[in-house]
């Protein structure tokens, strides 16, 4: 029996670009990102399940300690801002490019979908886009790499702080 290459190309492009993915190429986004509102710092981290996520980890002075007062369910509006889990879910779908995800705007309350853009595993800026049922209708931001922060561990920023404050 004869090879044939169109049953091969035809395989190799159906297969998932998932999950798969997003190990491989989140270590180029992970670490922390200055807000475009230049108002908190974002660290983005890889979970257990292969999926990015990101925390607040920095605030600006006058929010240092405010509660998440926007928050549509009240019993969320006295937990902290800081180390809010502001994003999550997010699944590698190609090189520079994270889908699936979801982003909180603490200002609002609101969520909303969301993909992320990183053009290069050396570029500063990352697109952040969220947006109601399809990526035409949103809105795009662009956060910075803060790259003078320590750690651009994919681990969770509030576990990585607390294993630092249990070593000697």
């Amino acid at each position: 029996m004869r090879p044939r290459p169109e049953l091969l190309l035809t395989a190799l492009l159906l297969l998932p670009s998932g999950t798969w993915a997003a190990p491989i190429h989140g270590a180029t986004i992970c670490g922390d990102w200055l807000t475009a509102d230049e108002e908190s710092v974002v660290s983005i981290f890889l979970e257990s399940d292969g999926t990015l996520s990101g925390k607040i980890t920095d605030l600006s002075d006058d929010e240092w300690g405010e509660p998440d007062v926007e928050n549509p369910d009240p019993a969320l509006r006295a937990r902290p801002l800081l180390y809010l889990e502001l994003m999550s879910g997010f699944v590698g779908v190609g090189e520079g490019r994270w889908d699936s995800g979801t982003i909180y705007d603490p200002y609002t309350g609101g969520t909303f979908s969301c993909m992320l853009k990183h053009s290069s595993a050396t570029s500063l800026r990352l697109e952040v886009r969220g947006y109601i049922g399809t990526p035409l209708i949103g809105r795009s931001e662009f956060w910075v790499r803060l790259p003078d922060l320590p750690s651009r561990s994919c681990e969770d920023p509030q576990r990585r702080l607390e294993k630092q404050r249990r070593e000697p």
